[in-house]
Parts: structure tokens; sequence; C-alpha cells
């Protein structure tokens, strides 16, 4: 017997805001994707030294990680909650993986 009571799972919300949620998402990944094209074409300027066209090779890479992950909120809809549920499984399969403890 465990000496934790039973939780039952939190009960997913009837979106409300959805078109809201969809405005934002496109907003933003349109935003992004602009940046990125601006950061493209500046790229193929000469004007650039090699440190700032690292720095924003590392920008645009940043952008396209952000877009990726606001497509993926966007289409799997997961809540704040279930978000944090995940985040935190994952802290904790790396603790193990590294030899700590959970």
């Amino acid at each position: 017997m465990t000496d934790s009571p039973l939780v039952p799972p939190v009960p997913r919300l009837k979106e409300i805001e959805w078109l809201w949620r969809r405005w934002w998402s496109f907003g933003v990944t349109l935003i992004a994707l602009a940046i990125v094209g601006f950061i493209v074409w500046s790229l193929g300027g000469s004007a650039m030294s090699d440190a700032q066209a690292l720095a924003m090779q590392h920008i645009a890479y940043g952008l396209i990680g952000t877009v990726i992950f606001i497509g993926l909120i966007y289409v799997v809809g997961a809540t704040a909650y279930e978000l944090t549920q995940l985040v935190q499984a994952a802290r904790v399969q790396i603790a193990i993986r590294r030899g700590g403890q959970p």
C-alpha cells in the first residue's frame, strides 16, 4: 500500500480562446520567419564580419526552434499543466541517465 493518496488527473478544459491562440501562433510564426528571412538576406552581404555572421546564424537557429516549438504547441494543443508534466518527466529521465537521483 502506498503512503501517498491517489490524485485524479486534471481534466482537460475546453479551449475557450481558440481564435486568439490561433492568431497568436500565426503572428509569432510570421514575425519569427520574417526575422529569419532578414538574417538570411543580410548573410548574403559582405559587410558582416565572421563573428557577426556566426552570431546571426545562432539567432536564426533559435528563431527556427521557436517556430517549431510554437507549431508543436499549436498542433498538439497541450495545456500548460501537460507541458510542465512533460518537462518534469524529461528532467527526471536526464537525471537518471546521468546517474543522479530523480
